[in-house]
């Protein structure tokens, strides 16, 4: 028997490829500080894309002259189905697509997310995307979801602490400003990468003396049978008889008690120093997969472990641009001009 015939065929049905061309003309306004949206483009599945966009801005007219440069950044991202919060995996965003429940009589995960139009005069993501619709309509809102999908990725990679947005939330999200303000103070997380790991040290003499307890010259010692802390059995030890035991106090009136390892207490051999080095270098790698929500996923990724899916659940970062711009044209400072 031909061994091909014995393997369940896996690979699509081949089809011709067509070319879609795709031409963007559209212009929209917005405020600076915020994430102005200017175009979407929807994918369908197994296509490829490839292009080039031109984007001009202009500084509209203020009440008052703006003597500083307006910082401009413009991002391009491929937003891939799964990086959506309603998706676990590839194989729920199959059955989605085929409109499957996941389990046996359970519910089908939909592919679109439909809701209504945002009120005449309230700010829209979709209204900034030129796309209007008549009041009460319903519409699927993945353009909106991608938005706030991608907002909250860039917002992960800052600190955790900053609140995310609904997949749903309609209003524009603010700039990730650049400037060395209050904003520089946001930083990533290092703690648990550094607490991942542990460097070794050599204690000398593990019994540590505690100074600023004293007991009176004249004490008597006798043997008592007593509980001593951590024990888990009676102990009989070599004790003052009495309430005997006294403790320094310093000028201002507290106890002056401390634990004082000797020189040369602690030691740090060659092979440790080395092994610390290791553990600063993991600590800065393991810093960069801090936006995966499961550490499981980064003790895969640390271990060297491919997760193609990882890849296809965030936005793709496609191209990036930054430039500075002021007015191109001067206006009339009064009514007579």
């Amino acid at each position: 028997m031909n061994a091909l015939t014995e393997q369940i065929r896996s690979a699509p049905v081949n089809f011709q490829k067509t070319l879609r061309t795709v031409e963007i003309k559209q212009g929209t306004s917005g405020f600076a500080g915020k994430v102005l949206p200017i175009k979407a483009i929807g994918i369908l599945r197994d296509e490829a894309v490839r292009g080039r966009m031109r984007v001009d801005f202009e500084l509209m007219e203020l009440e008052e002259m703006l003597m500083n440069a307006v910082q401009l950044n413009v991002y391009a991202h491929f937003i891939p189905k799964l990086a959506f919060d309603r998706f676990n995996g590839m194989d729920q965003l199959n059955r989605s697509y085929a409109g499957e429940p996941d389990t046996e009589g359970g519910s089908v995960v939909p592919w679109f997310e439909n809701g209504g139009e945002v009120p005449h005069g309230v700010e829209n993501i979709e209204n900034y995307l030129g796309l209007h619709r008549a009041s009460g309509s319903a519409h699927n809102l993945d353009y909106r979801e991608s938005y706030n999908v991608l907002w909250n990725y860039r917002a992960k990679m800052r600190s955790k602490h900053i609140a995310p947005r609904l997949p749903t939330q309609h209003d524009l999200a603010p700039a990730f400003w650049r400037h060395t303000g209050g904003a520089a103070k946001i930083v990533a997380d290092f703690d648990q990468a550094m607490l991942d790991g542990e460097v070794p040290l050599s204690i000398v003499n593990g019994d540590l003396p505690v100074k600023g307890l004293y007991t009176e010259n004249n004490v008597t010692a006798t043997l008592t049978t007593l509980r001593e802390t951590g024990a888990t059995s009676l102990q009989t030890e070599l004790v003052s008889s009495g309430n005997k035991t006294n403790l320094k106090i310093g000028a201002n009136g507290y106890p002056e008690v401390f634990a004082e390892m000797q020189d040369n207490g602690a030691t740090v051999s060659l092979a440790n120093i080395e092994m610390a080095k290791k553990t600063a270098a993991f600590a800065k790698m393991r810093k960069e997969y801090k936006d995966h929500d499961d550490d499981y996923l980064i003790d895969l990724l640390m271990q060297g472990v491919r997760i193609p899916e990882v890849a296809l659940a965030r936005p793709m970062l496609l191209d990036r641009k930054s430039t500075i711009f002021g007015y191109n044209q001067r206006y009339a400072t009064a009514s007579a001009n």
